[in-house]
Order: C-alpha cells, then structure tokens, then sequence
C-alpha cells in the first residue's frame, strides 16, 4: 500500500535542507577565509620571488628608498627625491612591464610634463596615472582598505632594529664627506633595506633563512604617533604615545610607490601588532611595527623565499632598552653600541641582517613564535571554551599575568590560550609557572579520561543513527563541519550515504576494539584522536574519531 506524504515527512524534509544549507554556509565562510589566506601568503611568495629576479639581474636587492636627486616639495614635478619605494623597481619583476615602461620615460599628460622615473611619489596620481596603477600583488585580501585605495600597500620592507635616523640616506648628510655621518649611516642600517643604502645576498651573513624581508602591515584603522621625543633612547615610548593625541592624518600613509619608511618599512622593533610613532626629528627617526588583520600575527617573508607566520607573542626583548646607534655625545644617554647584537630578542635578531645573533627556528616546534601559517581556530571551538571558568595565567619569572581560557595543548607542550578580549596566545609550558603548566597537564588527563568514557557510548549512539537511516542526524553529531572545507563536507557526505553497511561495520569494529582496550588516545596537532588498532579492513585508511567540545566526532577516510 503506498503511504500518503504527511505533514511530518515535509517538516522533516524542510529540517534536513536547513541543516545541509547551515553546513554549507559554515564551510564556505571558512573556505573564503582560508583563501584569503592562502591569497596572502602567495603574494608574499611572488613578491620574494621578484626580489631574487631583480637580484639575479642587477646583482643587488632594490633599494628601500632611491631613485633621482632632482624634485621636492618646491618642484615636485622635476623628479622623484630620490623617495621611490623599492616596489617601483622590482615592478617589471612582477609582471608589470607596461606600468614599468610608463614610469621609466618621460610621460606628457595634458599641460604636465613628466621625466623619467616620475614626480614625488606623493603627487597627485589623477595627473600622473602610474602611482594610480599599483601592483595587485601588494594588496593583503583581507585588508579592505587596501582594496579599494589605489595607492596602498599591505606589505612592507625590513629596515632591522635601528631607530636613530634609520630613514637617512646619503642625500639626507650635511657634508657627503662627513666621516660621522657614514659611521651613522652603518651604525643605524641593520637591515635588508635602507634609504639610498644597496645590500646584496653576500650581505646577509646571519643566513637568508634566519633574515626577513618583507612583513605586512595595516592600512585602515592604523594610527601612527607623532612628536615623540627619545624613541632612540626608550621604543616602548610608541607605545606610551597612543594615549596622545599627536598622529598623523594619514596614519601609515601606504603608497606602493613612495619609498617613506612610514610607507612601506618596518623595523624589528616592538612586536608584530604593536603600535607605531615618528620622532620629534620628524620620520627620519621612526619606530614602524608590522600588523596585518590575521589575528594573532602576521604573515612575514624570509630572504630564502620562505613565508612563515610570526606570533605576536614573538620574544622582542625589552622594548624599553636603548636601540643601536651613536647616540648625542653632547648628551649623557647613551644608545646600545654600533656592531652589538639586537637588545630586542627573536624578533630583532630576524630583522639584522649580519649581527651573528644565535637564531634557531624550528617550525614544527613552534617554540618560538615562528610557524608556517595556521590554521585559524573554529569559532565553535573557541566559544565552547569560553562557557569554561576564567583563569589567571601567570608568567614564569614574574613577567605578567593574564586572564583568560585554555584553548589547547600539544604533545610537545606548545599552549594556546585565549584572553576576555578574543587575542589568542601561543606559549610554552615552561611559558608559564610550574603552577599553572601543573594545572593544564592534569586539565588534560582528566579531559582524555572523560573522553575515553564517552567513547563507546557515542560509538553506538553513531550505529544506531545508521541502522535507522537517520543521515543528517548523523552528520550533524558525528562529522566536525568546522573541520572541513565544503568539498571535504560532501565527500563525507556522500560516503555516509552510499557506504552506510561499510560504515556500521566499521563502528561496530570499534566498539569491539573499544570494549577489549584495544584502542589508543592520543593528542596530535592540538587535537585529541582515538585509532582503534588493525581497524582498516573496511574503510580506506585507519578508522579515526577526535575530541572537540565535549564529544567525539568520525574522521573520514581521505580521498
């Protein structure tokens, strides 16, 4: 007899489609932010790749800030004043010909005449088009600023850990042969770049992996302090300064083509997200930190070509010790001594390119704030964990105290916490007192004995779901959607509905092996994962569950 469609088959229906489109709105969310990563990250690769082809044709890296002596404020169409960023070069390297052509001759635009190599990288780019034209390879997705001006770019040159005139070029000495002025100029320029200042690879002796390039930096909502007198003498005054109410207009100004250090440079200074100042000399004395809208640090680009993920939690040393330099003689504050290693600790040594500081990286590790790029932190993970109580964290050695929320632990100790305000935080065990790294080892067998309990109860809660055909109710309390990309979704999707009698079989397994003690529950990437010994006789791949909220979720089979 055929069964009449009721109302109870449309409701179910309509739950179902509700459920598969929340799923996939999920995975597309996720999917469009890990591209926009993705995206960034290979702009980096590119722009690395531009700089060695420059190398390899002129034997050099570009300048930081060069280009012609003629033009200025006074006669800012005669020339560039020598202020052209170093984008400008490498622009036929990055598959800018036609806009490298433009630059390099002469360009007549109405009743303005243009030489060769441009105006003032500040003039008006409605005249002059070319400073209109920037490189999309210089904007970070999700800066959206960036993305609807133009002029900006994401991306910016290391200038190293010097702040006493590190924006000083040759132009800039009062007599060319003035021996105090070269000293200053060496002293001051530890970086990869500098004004007027060229460096080849043979320069970098601390070794291209150990030495960065190029780091992102903001556009939009990124003040920039003004008038700060000893920053030479005391960084952490930048800091200090964002309760002022000195900035500049513009904030970082971001234009590609303009070679400024507030424009396209950064130093090793303070901390990846930290803030930024220009001194009472003007933006030739300058602390500029490196920022980006990825959260927890920023995406930053070594001289080998590699592109790894900076922590802002990066040890930086102290950001109040005097930064390296000559220094006033006619004052009694000194600066650190020219030719001494970085006094601000991981990061600064990164940013010298020949100081012989002991730098070790190891990115499996991830001990020291440096990684390949992560993958963000579902959402749903980090609100489970908020539910928790708060707890204060206190540094070892007495270096601070935080509250906050244990979001995970690895193996190898590397610790994820996450504060009131949603800033994650990636430490070490031996990060924190013995205390607190106490409290998170004991977190953690007493989460891997709750889970081992839960575990064969979800197991045949998953084979009754199965045996009764009840597939969304199956995908949504057995398979982690925030795990997955919207492909990896209907993979699993599809393996659950034509493979249900491969996959009971497998979970009845499990229960088998479960109930004998034959399983193993371990934690791998910040993830808790139980195998079951020799199950892979049904399924492609070993049969896996992990621990995520509270409750166990089936890992599908690669495909």
């Amino acid at each position: 007899m055929k069964r009449n469609w009721n109302s109870v088959d449309a409701i179910a229906v309509f739950v179902v489609c509700v459920l598969m489109l929340s799923l996939l709105s999920m995975g597309i969310a996720r999917q469009r932010g890990a591209s926009r990563q993705s995206s960034c990250e290979n702009n980096l690769k590119q722009i690395g790749l531009a700089v060695h082809n420059y190398h390899s044709a002129y034997k050099q890296f570009p300048v930081g800030s060069g280009g012609t002596d003629t033009g200025g404020v006074d006669q800012p169409k005669r020339g560039n004043a020598g202020r052209l960023s170093a984008f400008v070069a490498m622009s036929p390297f990055m598959e800018e010909q036609k806009l490298w052509e433009m630059i390099s001759n002469p360009l007549h635009s109405g009743s303005n005449k243009f030489p060769a190599m441009g105006p003032v990288p500040w003039f008006d780019a409605q005249a002059y088009t070319p400073w209109s034209l920037r490189p999309n390879r210089l904007v970070c997705p999700d800066d959206r600023q960036a993305q609807t001006d133009s002029l900006a770019s994401s991306y910016v040159m290391n200038y190293g850990d010097g702040v006493e005139k590190v924006f000083y070029g040759r132009g800039d000495w009062p007599n060319p042969n003035d021996a105090r002025s070269a000293m200053l100029a060496r002293a001051t320029h530890r970086g990869v770049f500098g004004k007027q200042r060229e460096y080849k690879f043979r320069d970098v002796l601390d070794g291209l992996s150990n030495t960065l390039m190029l780091a992102e930096s903001k556009v939009a909502g990124l003040r920039v302090a003004k008038n700060v007198a000893g920053l030479p003498f005391d960084p952490s005054l930048a800091i200090k300064a964002q309760r002022d109410k000195q900035f500049w207009p513009a904030g970082r100004e971001a234009r590609w083509c303009d070679g400024l250090l507030r424009s396209t440079g950064f130093q090793t200074i303070l901390p990846p997200g930290s803030p930024s100042a220009t001194s009472d000399q003007g933006d030739q004395t300058a602390v500029m930190s490196a920022s980006s809208y990825h959260g927890a640090g920023t995406h930053t680009l070594f001289c080998d070509g590699a592109v790894r993920f900076v922590a802002n939690t990066i040890d930086a040393g102290d950001p109040s010790h005097p930064s390296v330099g000559l220094g006033d003689k006619r004052t009694s504050r000194a600066l650190t001594p020219p030719g001494s290693q970085s006094p601000y600790g991981l990061w600064g040594a990164l940013g010298t390119r020949a100081n012989k500081e002991p730098v070790t990286i190891d990115v499996r590790k991830r001990a020291d704030g440096i990684t390949e790029p992560r993958r963000p932190i579902p959402a749903e993970q980090l609100e489970a964990v908020r539910k928790k109580p708060i707890r204060t964290w206190t540094a070892a050695g007495g270096r601070g105290k935080m509250n906050g929320w244990l979001v995970s632990c690895a193996k190898e100790g590397d610790v994820v916490l996450v504060n009131e305000k949603g800033d994650l935080k990636y430490l070490t065990l031996s990060d924190l007192i013995g205390e607190d790294a106490y409290w998170i080892v004991q977190s953690l067998v007493a989460e891997k004995l709750q889970a081992r309990n839960q575990l064969l109860d979800q197991l045949r809660d998953a084979v009754g779901l199965l045996e009764r055909k009840e597939f969304g109710a199956f995908l949504t309390q057995f398979v982690d959607a925030s795990q997955m990309s919207v492909q990896e979704m209907g993979i699993a999707s599809a393996f659950v509905f034509q493979k249900r009698g491969i996959l009971i079989q497998g979970f009845d397994d499990a229960i088998a092996f479960a109930q004998s003690g034959q399983v193993n529950i371990q934690v791998n990437d910040n993830r808790m994962l139980a195998t079951f010994n020799g199950n892979d006789r049904n399924l492609t791949g070993n049969f896996v569950m992990h621990y995520a909220n509270g409750r166990w979720y089936w890992l599908p089979p690669p495909r």
